[in-house]
């Protein structure tokens, strides 16, 4: 009788597969450059170099924010990210396994900016003129202000004040629950 030993080489007829249909993470947009998002994963049935999955980050433009670690698929900040310019990223993310020919798979990362209060707020001109007649009533309305912030959430509420000025004992400002104006009275 005689042994034989039979070796089946793998084929690379799999490509790498995520272990998720699609990838969500969020960043502040205060993080330094090199802060870790998120992590991606994916798995590929072949055996060898075949199976062994590589990453990278495709498509273009948001790719320039982010870079991906190709080993572990950590995918980290790569600038100083602003949520008042983009609010947020959506990336297309691969994994290639290392077989000839090579085969790849690819999924969605959407990747969200989370606000800070970075942004001051402003109104629409530096100069406001309001008119009101010398006889009106105490509590008149003057004029109606609205400032608005860049910002968003609780980081988007703006205040109003009267910090000085020559007259400005004989002004006050209310604002309307609701409302992001404020009422100027004489």
């Amino acid at each position: 009788s005689t042994d034989v030993e039979i070796s089946v080489a793998d084929v690379n007829d799999n490509a790498p597969k995520f272990l998720k249909p699609a990838y969500s993470g969020s960043v502040s947009e205060d993080a330094l450059v090199g802060t870790s998002v998120l992590q991606i994963s994916a798995v590929d049935e072949d055996t060898g170099l075949n199976g062994r999955v590589r990453y990278a980050l495709g498509g273009s433009g948001s790719v320039e924010a982010f870079v991906m670690d190709p080993i572990s698929g950590v995918i980290r900040t790569a600038k100083t990210l602003d949520r008042e310019s983009i609010a947020q990223y959506e990336i297309e993310a691969l994994a290639i396994d290392r077989g000839t020919p090579q085969l790849s798979g690819s999924v969605l990362v959407t990747i969200r900016i989370e606000d800070v209060n970075d942004s001051p707020p402003g109104f629409e001109s530096d100069k406001l003129t309001l008119y009101i007649a010398e006889n009106s009533p105490v509590g008149s309305t003057v004029g109606e202000l609205h400032a608005k912030d860049p910002d968003e959430g609780q980081n988007a509420v703006v205040q109003y004040s009267i910090i000085g000025g020559e007259d400005s004992d004989s002004f006050s400002l209310v604002r309307r629950p609701g409302s992001d104006k404020a009422e100027l009275l004489a």
